[in-house]
C-alpha cells in the first residue's frame, strides 16, 4: 500500500501561465446568468425567486431553469447590463454568474487508426473477422493492470441495485450491450436531454457519452464493463459534437441526477477558473453533502503542470488521472527485420485511410531522410533516392523541418513516417501532411527505434502494410497518458487523486457508428473510477462519498514515470498521479487499511487568518471492524 504526505509546495506571490491546451476557452452566453439567493438552503422556492426577479423589474418569463435540489436560485435569460447591475443589488441575492458555453473533455488524438479527429472514437473495422477477431479479448486485458475484474468476481459483485449519472452527450440505449430500451425496467432508465430539447430522448449522436456508459456497465461479449448491472442515469448535455449550450444545462442535470437518486455522478466536462461561487462547484458540493459520489476526469492538456481543471479541483471531487492500456488497436505494419512483429502507428495524417496505406506500401524500401539545416541551407540531402521509398523524417528545425517536408513530399514517396522524441517534436508541415496525396504515419520513437538501428548497420529495410486493424503492445503501457493534466490544483491542493486506465480504451459507442470503438483520454479513466464506485457501494451500504475518497487511495499502488531507467527506477510525482493507479483488490477487501483524511495538502485553504498550529487527525481503520495497522514511513 502507499501513503504519503503526498507534496510539500510553497508558493510566493506568483502567476503560473500556461500555453494552449486542449481545454476549450469559455464563451459567454450574452443576455444569460444564474442567480444564486443567499440562504443556508441548498434550495430556493419559486416565490422566493419570483419576489427577487421582481424587485429587480424584471419578469419571471425570463426563467430559463429553475433549481430545487442543489443549487438556492436559477437561470435567466435576456438579461441587458443594467438588469443585471439591479439584481446584484437586491436583498438575498449572493451571487450572478454570466453563463458561459463549455465543451467536453475530448478524446485525446486517437491512438492508432485513420481518424485524425480528436472528436471521433476509433471504429474497428470488421471487415476482415479472422484477422480481427482477437481485438476485443486482447482489449480487456487493461483489467489486469487494476485487478477489476478479479477482484469483482471474488466479492460476486454486479452493480445491481446502484445507479450512476453520466452527465454526458447521452448514451445510445439501443446498444444491446446497454440494455436496448429506455426507461422504468430498462438499464437507462432514467434521464433527460438538456442539450437539444427539453426532452426524455437521450439518445447519443456523439459517441462520447456511450463510450463512457460502456466502461461503467457494458454488458456483452465485446467489453468488459466494470459493472454490468448498473443503472443508467443519462442527462445529456453535449449535442452531437459535445458542445454544451450553457453551465446552467450542467446545474440542471446534477439537480435531476440528484433527484432521480443516483449514487455516483461521472463528468468529464471542465474548465479553467476555480472560485467557490461557481454554479456548478456550489451544485456538484451541495450534491456531495446529499451522499452522492462525484468522479471528474482531471482533463487532457498535453501533460502541463498545475492544469488540473474546474470541477475536478474541488474539494471532495474525485479527479482522475489516465494510465496507458497494455494494448492498443488500430493499423499496424511489418518489415523484413524482424519476421511476425508487427509495428503500431501511432496516427495517420494525409491520405489517411489504411486501405491507401496497405494498397501502395508493399515490400517497400526503408530510407532516412538526410536533413541539412545549418542556418542559411535547408536541403535533403538524398532527395533524389526517396522516390517510391518510405521516408523516415526527423527533423527538429522549427524554420527547415517544414520546408524539407514538403521537398520530400514532392519528390513521390510512398509515404512519410516522422516521430517526437527527446530531441524535440518533429517539424513537418502539419497543412501539406493532411492535404497530402501520400499517408504521414506518426509513430513513436521506441517503435522506430530498431528500424534506424537496422539502417545504421547497412541493413536493407522493407515494410509492409497490414490490413486491418490489430490489437498490439502500447509503447507507455500502464504509466500515465502523455496528455492528462497534471496538479496541482491552483490553491496547491492535491489534484489528481487516483489514476486509472484511459489510454487506448475499447468501449461501447453508438450502433449507427459501428457498435464498439476505441478513445483515449481522462474522459475514460474517470468513468472506470464511477465503475468501481458502483462495486464498493454495492458491497459497502452506505458508504459514504469520503468513505470512497479515502479507500481508493488507500490501497493505490505506485506508478513508474515515463523517464524511468533500471539504474534509478523512481516513482512518478503526486502531481502527476495523485496517490497512484488504483488498486481493486485492496479497495474492495474489507480488511484493507484506510487512512482518513487519505491525502495532506499543506497549503492555507481553510485557514485565512494565517496563525495557529496546524493539526490533521489521522484515522485508521477497515470495513471488517477488526484492528487496522500497518507500517509506514514518510520521506522527504
Amino acid at each position: 500500500m502507499r501513503f504519503s504526505i503526498l507534496s510539500v509546495a510553497v508558493a510566493a506571490a506568483t502567476v503560473s501561465c500556461v500555453a494552449a491546451t486542449t481545454v476549450a476557452k469559455p464563451e459567454p452566453i450574452p443576455g444569460r446568468y444564474i442567480i444564486e439567493l443567499d440562504t443556508s438552503s441548498t434550495v430556493a422556492s419559486a416565490d422566493q425567486i419570483n419576489a427577487v426577479l421582481a424587485s429587480a423589474g424584471i419578469s419571471a418569463n425570463k426563467i430559463q431553469h429553475s433549481y430545487d435540489q442543489v443549487f438556492p436560485g436559477a437561470s435567466v435569460r435576456d438579461l441587458t447590463t443594467d438588469d443585471v447591475e439591479r439584481l446584484s443589488k437586491v436583498d438575498g441575492v449572493k451571487h450572478v454568474t454570466q453563463v458561459y458555453r463549455r465543451k467536453l473533455h475530448r478524446s485525446a488524438p486517437v491512438i492508432l487508426g485513420d481518424s485524425n479527429s480528436v472528436n471521433t472514437a476509433r471504429k474497428i473495422s470488421r471487415a476482415s473477422p479472422a484477422v480481427n477477431a482477437s481485438i476485443p479479448e486482447v482489449m480487456k486485458q487493461v483489467h489486469t493492470l487494476t485487478d477489476a475484474i478479479k477482484a469483482r468476481d471474488k466479492y460476486k459483485l454486479t452493480g445491481k441495485g446502484i445507479k450512476v449519472g453520466v452527465i454526458d452527450t447521452g448514451i445510445d440505449y439501443t446498444h444491446p450491450d446497454l440494455g436496448g430500451c429506455f426507461g422504468p425496467g430498462c438499464r437507462v432508465a432514467y434521464g433527460y436531454n438538456y442539450a437539444t430539447a427539453d426532452t426524455k430522448d437521450v439518445k447519443d449522436c456523439d459517441s462520447h457519452g456511450t463510450h463512457v456508459a460502456g466502461i461503467v456497465g457494458a454488458a456483452g461479449k465485446n467489453v468488459a464493463g466494470i459493472a454490468p448491472e448498473v443503472t443508467f442515469g443519462a442527462y445529456r448535455v453535449g449535442d452531437c459534437d459535445g458542445n454544451i449550450a450553457g453551465d446552467d444545462l450542467i446545474v440542471a442535470a446534477i439537480e435531476r441526477a440528484v433527484a432521480d437518486k443516483m449514487d455516483i455522478i461521472t463528468m468529464s466536462i471542465s474548465w479553467y477558473g476555480s472560485y467557490p461561487w461557481d454554479p456548478v462547484t456550489v451544485a456538484y458540493k451541495n450534491a456531495m453533502k446529499a451522499g452522492v459520489v462525484a468522479v471528474n476526469g482531471v482533463s487532457n492538456t498535453d501533460g502541463r503542470l498545475y492544469t488540473a481543471t474546474t470541477p475536478s479541483t474541488l474539494d471532495g471531487v474525485i479527479a482522475v488521472t489516465a494510465i496507458d492500456n497494455l494494448h492498443q488497436a488500430g493499423s499496424v505494419f511489418t518489415s523484413n527485420i524482424e519476421p511476425g512483429k508487427m509495428f503500431p502507428i501511432d496516427k495517420f495524417a494525409g491520405a489517411a485511410k489504411n486501405d491507401v496505406f496497405f494498397k501502395n506500401v508493399q515490400n517497400t524500401p526503408l530510407i532516412v531522410a538526410k536533413v541539412v539545416a545549418d542556418g542559411t541551407r535547408c536541403e535533403v540531402s538524398n532527395l533524389a533516392d526517396v522516390a517510391g521509398k518510405v521516408v523516415v523524417f526527423e527533423s527538429y528545425d522549427a524554420s527547415c523541418g517544414p520546408i524539407a517536408a514538403d521537398k520530400i513530399d514532392a519528390a513521390g514517396p510512398k509515404a512519410i513516417l516522422y516521430y517526437d522524441s527527446d530531441k524535440g517534436t518533429s517539424q513537418i508541415n502539419h497543412d501539406t501532411a493532411d492535404k497530402s496525396a501520400i499517408p504521414y504515419l506518426r509513430m513513436w520513437p521506441g517503435v522506430v527505434a530498431p528500424l534506424k538501428d537496422a539502417l545504421a548497420k547497412g541493413k536493407q529495410v522493407t515494410i509492409n502494410g497490414v490490413a486491418g486493424d490489430h490489437a498490439v503492445p502500447h509503447p507507455t503501457a500502464g504509466q500515465i497518458s502523455w496528455y492528462a493534466s497534471r496538479g496541482l490544483g491552483a490553491d496547491l491542493t492535491l489534484k489528481p487523486n487516483i489514476a486509472a486506465p484511459g489510454g487506448a480504451i475499447y468501449s461501447t459507442i453508438p450502433v449507427a457508428q459501428g457498435s464498439y470503438g476505441q478513445m483515449s483520454g481522462t474522459s475514460m479513466s474517470g468513468p472506470y473510477i464511477a465503475g468501481l464506485a458502483v462495486l464498493y457501494a454495492q458491497k459497502f451500504k452506505g458508504a459514504t462519498p469520503a468513505k470512497v475518497h479515502a479507500a481508493l487511495q488507500s490501497g493505490a499502488r505506485n506508478v513508474m514515470p515515463h523517464y524511468a531507467q533500471a539504474t534509478f527506477p523512481g516513482l512518478d510525482s503526486p502531481a502527476s498521479v495523485g496517490a497512484g493507479v488504483v488498486n481493486v483488490t485492496n479497495f474492495l477487501n474489507p480488511a484493507q487499511p484506510i487512512f482518513a483524511p487519505s491525502q495532506l495538502s499543506l497549503n492555507d485553504t481553510g485557514r485565512p487568518d494565517f496563525k495557529g498550529t496546524y493539526v490533521k487527525t489521522l484515522r485508521l481503520f477497515n470495513n471488517a471492524g477488526s484492528p487496522a495497522s500497518l507500517q509506514w514511513a514518510v520521506m522527504f
